[in-house]
Formats: C-alpha cells, structure tokens, sequence
C-alpha cells in the first residue's frame, strides 16, 4: 500500500490484517469488492499476482485470471490439481468421461448453481494464493535463517582459528 500511494497508483481497498492471519473469513470481504466491482464494471479483468510453493527451495511468481472466469485458466488449474491426483480421484475422473455432465439434470436449474458456486471458485482462489504466498514467505525466511546460522558458525570457527594461532 505504501508503494503504491507513494507511487501514484489508486487503491481501492487496503487489508492489512491478511498478512497476519490466514483465515477464510478475512479473504471473503475481499472476494466480495472483487466480485461486486467486476460485476459493476469497475473492471474488466482481475487477475491475483502470488508466490507458489514449490518446494522448500523452489518457490515461482505466478499470475492467475480469477475474473472473469476463463476455459484456458480453469483447465490449467485442473491440470495443476491433477498432478498429485489419488486412486479415488483418478476414478472419479474417469466415472466423469464415462457420464457427462450434459446427462445430469440440475435443481433448481444449471443458471443458479452456477451464480451460487462461481463466486466461490473466485474465493476458494483467492485463498489458496494467500496461503501458497504465505507458505513461500515462509519456507524463504527458514531457509534465509538457516543460512545465515550457518554463516554465522563459519564465521565463529575462523575467528576462534585465528585467535587461537594468535594467542599461540
């Protein structure tokens, strides 16, 4: 947010208590005013920069379309999901080809499941961006910290190397 004032660059909400808890209910009021601003016309497109964990090594910046909703950006992420897939969820997969989804019939109708879950899909996102930055975050100041522990014992045992030969 500094930045950005600093910068020139409008804000329309600032949410600082995010970066401090990682809860559902504190990505919802910012789901919401993405949601109802894209519905309004505010913008034409939202998209959500973050860090993706990787590994406890490897950690990629990543921009993901949450708005509007998009075929390529929803099978890319059914294709990222489907790399750690499970034996139950492989089945399911092939159960899905088997029966397509045009058979199913929908109630109250396809229109209003579709208004009620893809609001959610926006959210659930959301949060995963959060909680993947902050697993980054993470892992990255573990690994900062081990280094600098191990630098810092390099460090010791030359000095006491190099007092010692000159006590000696």
């Amino acid at each position: 947010a500094t930045f950005a004032k600093k910068n020139g660059y409008p804000l329309t909400a600032v949410y600082e208590t995010v970066a401090d808890q990682k809860n559902f209910d504190d990505i919802l009021p910012i789901a919401r005013t993405l949601i109802d601003d894209f519905r309004k016309g505010t913008y034409d497109k939202v998209v959500v920069a973050y860090t993706d964990y990787v590994s406890s090594l490897t950690q990629e910046p990543k921009i993901r379309q949450l708005l509007p909703l998009s075929p390529v950006d929803l099978q890319k992420m059914l294709q990222e999901l489907g790399k750690d897939m499970s034996e139950a969820e492989a089945e399911a997969e092939r159960m899905a080809e088997k029966y397509p989804i045009e058979e199913y019939v929908f109630e109250p109708n396809t229109e209003a499941i579709l208004h009620y879950i893809l609001p959610r899909l926006v959210e659930v996102q959301l949060y995963q961006a959060v909680l993947e930055s902050a697993a980054s975050e993470h892992s990255a100041r573990m690994l900062a910290m081990r280094n600098a522990s191990d630098s810092a014992g390099e460090m010791i045992g030359e000095l006491q190397l190099t007092f010692n030969k000159a006590r000696q």
